[in-house]
C-alpha cells in the first residue's frame, strides 16, 4: 500500500462547484487551476468547454496567439469552439521602422491563424474587428441595453484584457491597423473553410473617409472577394462617416447580411439607399447619427419589414417628409420584438407641440420596448398622438423631433 495519497483533482468536481470556486479566486490565481490536476477529465471537459469556449477572442499579439493555438491543438477543447474573434492591431505596428521584422511577424501570425482554423473543426463564425482590442465588448451610449449586438456577446480573451496604452500609441497608428483584416481573411482563404460565416466591424480611426490613406482593408473589387466574400458576410459594423467609396462598395457587395450596425459621430447620407441595400435575411439594424432621404428610408424599411427583429434608431434625420410613414411600417413588422427609438428628427412639423423639450422632459425623445405586442402597441400609441417637438441644442440642423412619450407606458 502506498504511503502517498493520490492528488486531489479539482476538475473531477461537479462543474457547478468548480465555477463557484473560481468566482472567489483573484484573477492572477485562476491560472494555477491548471496545476491542480494533470489533465482535464473526460466528464468535466464538456461542461467546461460549453460554458467557456464557445467564443474565443484573439488579438494579434504573441502571447494571445500562443494561447489561442494551444486551445486549437487541444483535441477535446477545440471541438467546443464555435466562434472566433480576431481583433486589434498587428505586432508590426510596434515596429514600423523594421520592415523585415514586420514581414516575419505577419507570416508567423498568418501561419498560426491558418493552423487554428484548420484544427477547429466546429468553427462556424469568424469575426474581424478592432473593438475588442480597444477593450470594448459593448458600445456605450444611448440605449445601451437594447443596442448591445448579439454578435458582440462576451467571449474568452486569449491573453490580457488590456495592453497598456503607453506601449501602443493608438492615435499615431491611423492607417496601420488594416493588417488584422488582411491576415485573418487571408488565413481563412488558405484554410479553404467555405462554410465559415464572416462578421466584420470597422471603427473611425481605422478608416478615413473619401478614400484617403488607410481606407481600404481589402480589395472588394477583386475576383477572390467577389467569388467568396459577399455571400458569407453575416454582420457589418461601422463607427465612422460612411461617405467614402470603399465602405459603400463593401455594403453593396454583400448579399446575405443578417445584422447591420452604423454609428456615426456626424450626420451622413446613404446615397441611393433604397436601390442598393437589399438583404433577404436582415434581422437586426442599429443606426445612429444618419441623415437620409425620407423616400429611401421608407423603401429600406419596406424591403426588410418581414424579417426585422431588433431595431435601434438614434438621431436619424429627414430633410423632407415626416416620421409618420416609417412608424407605420415599424408597427406592421410581424417579427419586431426589440425596439429602441431616440431623437427622430425631421424638418416638417407633423403637428407641433406647444411645449418645448425642456418642458416635456428627456423621455419625450426616447423609447425602448421589448416584446412583439408591446412594440406594436407603443408605436400605435405614438402614431395616434403624432406630435413633433422643437429641438434643443442637440437637434443640430433639424427643427423638430418626434414626441415618443405616448409609447412610454408600454416600456
Amino acid at each position: 500500500m502506498s504511503i502517498f495519497q493520490a492528488p486531489f483533482r479539482l476538475l473531477d468536481l461537479p462543474p457547478e462547484l468548480i465555477s463557484a470556486v473560481c468566482d472567489y479566486l483573484p484573477g492572477d490565481e485562476l491560472k494555477h487551476i491548471r496545476s491542480v490536476c494533470s489533465h482535464l477529465r473526460d466528464h468535466s471537459t464538456p461542461a467546461f468547454g460549453q460554458r467557456f469556449l464557445d467564443h474565443l477572442i484573439v488579438i494579434l499579439h504573441p502571447v494571445s496567439l500562443d494561447i489561442f493555438l494551444d486551445i486549437a491543438r487541444h483535441e477535446q477543447l477545440s471541438k467546443y469552439v464555435r466562434r472566433v474573434s480576431v481583433s486589434g492591431e498587428s505586432i508590426e505596428n510596434a515596429t514600423p521602422s523594421v520592415p523585415d521584422l514586420q514581414v516575419e511577424a505577419s507570416r508567423s501570425q498568418s501561419d498560426i491563424l491558418l493552423e487554428a482554423f484548420l484544427l477547429m473543426k466546429n468553427l462556424r463564425t469568424l469575426r474581424v474587428d478592432a473593438e475588442q482590442f480597444n477593450h470594448r465588448h459593448y458600445y456605450p451610449g444611448s440605449g445601451q441595453d437594447l443596442s448591445l449586438s448579439r454578435e458582440m456577446r462576451p467571449g474568452v480573451a486569449c491573453g490580457s484584457k488590456q495592453i497598456p496604452e503607453e506601449d501602443y500609441d493608438l492615435p499615431q497608428l491611423n492607417g496601420w491597423c488594416s493588417s488584422v483584416y488582411r491576415l485573418a481573411l487571408g488565413a481563412l482563404e488558405r484554410a479553404h473553410r467555405s462554410e465559415i460565416d464572416l462578421e466584420m466591424s470597422f471603427v473611425q480611426w481605422l478608416i478615413k473617409p473619401n478614400g484617403t490613406e488607410g481606407a481600404a482593408r481589402f480589395d472588394v473589387q477583386s475576383p477572390l472577394w467577389k467569388s467568396q466574400g459577399p455571400a458569407r458576410v453575416r454582420h457589418l459594423g461601422f463607427r465612422f462617416e460612411l461617405d467614402f467609396t470603399w465602405g459603400y462598395d463593401l455594403l453593396k457587395s454583400v448579399t446575405n447580411l443578417h445584422s447591420l450596425h452604423v454609428d456615426c459621430y456626424n450626420e451622413m447620407t446613404f446615397y441611393e439607399f433604397q436601390a442598393c441595400f437589399r438583404w433577404p435575411h436582415l434581422a437586426r439594424i442599429n443606426l445612429r447619427g444618419i441623415a437620409t432621404t425620407h423616400g429611401g428610408f421608407v423603401e429600406f424599411l419596406k424591403a426588410h419589414q418581414n424579417n426585422l427583429e431588433d431595431v435601434f434608431l438614434s438621431k436619424i434625420g429627414f430633410a423632407e417628409g415626416t416620421w409618420s410613414a416609417p412608424l407605420t411600417i415599424l408597427s406592421r413588422m410581424p417579427k419586431l420584438k426589440l425596439l429602441f427609438l431616440d431623437l427622430l428628427f425631421e424638418q416638417e412639423a407633423y403637428r407641433c407641440s406647444d411645449l418645448s423639450d425642456d418642458q416635456l422632459g428627456p423621455e419625450c425623445g426616447r423609447l425602448s420596448v421589448t416584446g412583439t405586442r408591446r412594440v406594436a402597441s407603443a408605436i400605435e400609441a405614438i402614431r395616434q398622438n403624432m406630435i413633433t417637438v422643437p429641438t434643443d441644442d442637440f437637434g443640430e440642423s433639424y427643427i423638430y423631433h418626434v414626441d415618443l412619450s405616448p409609447g412610454i407606458e408600454f416600456e
